[in-house]
């Protein structure tokens, strides 16, 4: 096998090793890694990570915040991997 092909081999366990580290942290621990994200969508990872899955009219109460900000910040959040459809 070629040494190139051999470095792709190394790179694609290394990359389902970090996918499966990822698989096992907590939300908990991922909210800390929220650092790349704006201040309301670290605000919705929280709450989302203390209450658990929530509707959408219960997270606008709580936040006090404008539907699309709030919409925004959720967006983010999915774009970022944070949370997905079924964390509603």
């Amino acid at each position: 096998m070629p040494e190139a092909d051999l470095g792709m081999a190394d790179e694609g366990k290394r990359g389902a090793k970090e996918a499966d580290a990822e698989k096992e942290e907590p939300a908990t621990s991922r909210s800390s890694d929220a650092s790349g994200v704006s201040k309301t969508s670290q605000l919705m990872l929280d709450l989302l990570t203390s209450k658990g899955a929530l509707t959408l009219p219960f997270i606008l109460r709580e936040v006090k915040l404008p539907t699309p900000t709030v919409w925004q910040a959720l967006e983010e959040l999915m774009l970022c991997g944070f949370i997905t459809n079924d964390s509603f």
